[in-house]
């Protein structure tokens, strides 16, 4: 990881490339605890767009790592995303949303189908993320009062269907 460390500002400038798309997400990792989260998630955008199997691998948390990160950096709570502008923002917190329903359709599907160790996995995910600080930028009454009104809107719309969701898991036999 010091080797990949010492090569980042190199691959964020575009200078060096990640060997492959499991290289590309250790340097988004590393983005990330650095609280560099804009980078993170353009890294895990770069790596679904050449390997896209990789964003629907729900048990490695590649989509939702790269939600959480893109909400971080759209909300300003990073320390790259409080360096952009507002529409860089809205597009990162567009992006996250995005990211935040095609793993909700996939937790959906384990909950409709799936055995019953993958339905309450899936049921503690998706209660995981009405919790989870990377998303209350997403979440947060305060943080959505600073929206437009159609971001605002689509936000609640997320979390109703993440509601609703959970509250036909808990009727799932």
């Amino acid at each position: 990881m010091l080797a990949l460390e010492a090569r980042l500002p190199a691959v964020l400038q575009g200078k060096d490339r990640p060997a492959d798309a499991t290289e590309r997400l250790q340097f988004a990792n590393i983005c990330a605890f650095q609280k560099r989260d804009a980078a993170a998630a353009q890294l895990r955008r770069e790596t679904f767009t050449a390997t896209p199997q990789l964003a629907d691998d729900l048990d490695a948390g590649h989509r939702y790592n790269a939600a959480c990160a893109a909400a971080l950096a759209g909300c300003g709570q990073s320390a790259d995303g409080s360096k952009l502008g507002q529409a860089e923002r809205e597009r990162w917190r567009k992006l996250a949303r995005q990211w935040l329903e095609a793993d909700l359709a996939a937790w959906t599907r384990k909950l409709e189908a799936g055995p019953a160790a993958t339905r309450a996995l899936a049921r503690r995910q998706l209660i995981h993320w009405r919790s989870d600080p990377n998303l209350a930028g997403l979440r947060e009454p305060g943080a959505l009062e600073a929206m437009s009104p159609d971001e605002r809107k689509e936000c609640l719309a997320l979390w109703k269907e993440v509601a609703a969701v959970l509250g036909r898991a808990h009727t799932t036999r």
